[in-house]
């Protein structure tokens, strides 16, 4: 396996010193973002891809949420894995012999064991949408029906469930909801037959006794291998380093999305309720940094539908400037209202008192 990209850049950090005892360091960036673009395109191809205005879309960001902390704690147990490889008798070995041990183990985490992940990943997404659907159809059919892998050579273990029905509110589908298994592809179906009894069966591998559509995780976190080492305030500073590793990511991708698509092309667009309005960098980089409740879906529209956004967004007013003091050059702020993941959002245009106006920031709030 050559060891590039990323993955060069992961190994050079910890043979340098990173240190996963630091708080600022739990988690080595370029291991997390290894597993999380993957985890987080299994996402999308499993669930679909979901319109920025659907409440639908704060669940997938959810989803997308505990992928980030499955990712963190990975890369730490990865990165511990890796380091302990630097010692030899007493000195840090050298680089080219580090980098040929770090093989295996790369392999392993980034490879074979992501591989796996992925793919039993998007299978749990589709199962959560599917099961989402099946909840709002379930006064017709109130079941669900454990169905046969479908699996060239399907294994033997989960034979015990095929045929079982449930109600789709039984706890049975909180727990045993395919895929149960990594690299699973048993299914289930809604059904109005006969619930029949649950049989003695396996339980579910570690990190898979979950329901996505329930949990909103993913995976179960906290059931996972990567998890078995930690204790709860080691697990809790690790999510928080993970979320913050995918912000940045986010941040940083959707920053140049919007160079490219709309500086470096010197997009401007036209609202006859108050003529052209222009973009900035700085104005730009202000509406991706300003929070909001629906942040990744915020980020998304930004790099993907802003400019579709802005020419639709419905005008609700304007309000002056009431710092001057702060913002001499400001006259006004006007208000376009949208909406977010279900929810109202705001497109706020600053009006200059030479009469420019120019994207100021999205909000979830009209201020």
């Amino acid at each position: 396996m050559d060891i590039t990209g990323l993955t060069r850049s992961a190994l050079r950090n910890i043979h340098n010193g990173w240190s996963v005892t630091r708080f600022d360091k739990l988690v080595e960036p370029h291991l997390f973002q290894i597993t999380y673009d993957a985890l987080a395109n299994a996402i999308d191809l499993g669930y679909g891809t979901v319109a920025y205005n659907l409440p639908t879309r704060a669940f997938v960001d959810q989803l997308k949420t505990s992928v980030a902390h499955f990712a963190a704690r990975k890369s730490y147990q990865q990165a511990k894995d890796l380091a302990a490889l630097l010692d030899k008798n007493g000195t840090r070995r050298p680089w080219p012999e580090f980098k040929k041990l770090a093989k295996p183990i790369v392999g392993n985490y980034n490879e074979r064991w992501l591989k796996t992940e992925y793919d039993t990943g998007s299978r749990a997404a589709r199962m959560a949408q599917k099961f989402q659907k099946w909840e709002q159809a379930k006064h017709l059919y109130p079941n669900l029906k454990y169905l046969p892998s479908r699996a060239a050579t399907p294994r033997q273990e989960h034979k015990p469930y095929y045929g079982l029905v449930r109600p789709i509110d039984d706890v049975f589908w909180n727990t045993h909801l395919p895929p149960s298994a990594f690299n699973c592809q048993c299914s289930v179906e809604q059904s109005d037959e006969s619930v029949t009894a649950i049989p003695e069966g396996p339980a579910p591998e570690p990190g898979l006794a979950n329901n996505p559509a329930r949990s909103g995780q993913l995976f179960d976190n906290d059931a996972s291998g990567y998890s078995q080492n930690l204790n709860d305030h080691q697990q809790t500073a690790i999510d928080e380093a993970g979320v913050k590793q995918q912000l940045k990511l986010a941040r940083t991708t959707t920053l140049e999305a919007v160079t490219r698509q709309i500086l470096e092309r010197d997009i401007a667009i036209e609202r006859e309720e108050i003529g052209q309005i222009d973009f900035t960098r700085k104005g730009l980089k202000e509406a991706i940094n300003q929070p909001h409740r629906h942040y990744l879906a915020k980020l998304d529209l930004i790099a993907n539908d802003l400019i579709d956004v802005m020419l639709k967004a419905e005008y609700v007013g304007v309000h002056p400037n009431t710092k001057p003091d702060k913002k001499p050059h400001i006259k006004a702020y006007h208000y376009f209202t949208f909406t977010l993941a279900g929810d109202p959002s705001y497109v706020v245009v600053e009006e200059s008192i030479q009469g420019k106006f120019t994207l100021y920031t999205i909000a979830d709030t009209q201020k």
